[in-house]
């Protein structure tokens, strides 16, 4: 874990840094309330990333590694998001969060994290997402704008079983993010693995 934690500290790190403070576009705090201009972008606050930073080695050096999701950036692309109705299918835990948000903080595109298999569900533990469990509609739509930061959650894994290699899927939540494909070629989420020594 300590060289993977140098690595973040080199690499990941250099860029989360940079892009609070980059000076190209116009840039500005977003919020629910506010509706984002077409040649403004929304400041990615790096802030707002918890115990996911540069000064905590990311989780990884105690054993609660951080990983950092975002979303391939599709011109002009709005997301048709979940609000009210949500699918069967989609985790218990993040219909009870959605449930508890007023309805302008409704429209994100939501993300869960998993075990693939039921080994992996056993050892995966608690995890926690910073800011939130949902990329904010207000980022959207990407129009090319000079100086656009696509959002980024962290995904903290807490209590990961240690020493047992755990695959983990996480996966977006929205009507227009389309999830299919086999394990290989799927589209709509990542997967990845994790190992905790």
């Amino acid at each position: 874990m300590q060289k993977f934690s140098y690595f973040l500290s080199k690499k990941c790190c250099f860029f989360l840094n940079l892009t609070e403070y980059r000076s190209t576009g116009e840039k500005k705090f977003c919020n629910f309330n506010q509706t984002n201009g077409a040649n403004k972008v929304c400041v990615v606050n790096v802030d707002n990333f918890g115990p996911c930073s540069k000064e905590t080695g990311y989780g990884y050096q105690n054993g609660r590694p951080c990983i950092f999701l975002k979303l391939n950036k599709i011109f002009n692309w709005l997301p048709d998001f979940y609000d009210k109705t949500l699918p069967d299918e989609m985790p218990s835990d993040l219909k009870e969060h959605i449930g508890n948000l007023t309805e302008i903080e409704r429209k994100q595109i939501w993300v869960s994290c998993k075990g693939l298999h039921p080994i992996d569900e056993e050892s995966i533990g608690e995890m926690k997402y910073y800011p939130g469990r949902g990329f904010p509609t207000f980022y959207y739509p990407y129009l090319n704008q000079p100086g656009y930061l696509s959002p980024l959650i962290a995904v903290q894994f807490e209590k990961l079983k240690q020493n047992q290699l755990v695959n983990i899927e996480c996966r977006a939540w929205a009507k227009n993010v389309i999830y299919s494909g086999s394990l290989n070629a799927r589209t709509g989420s990542v997967t990845f693995q994790l190992f905790v020594d």
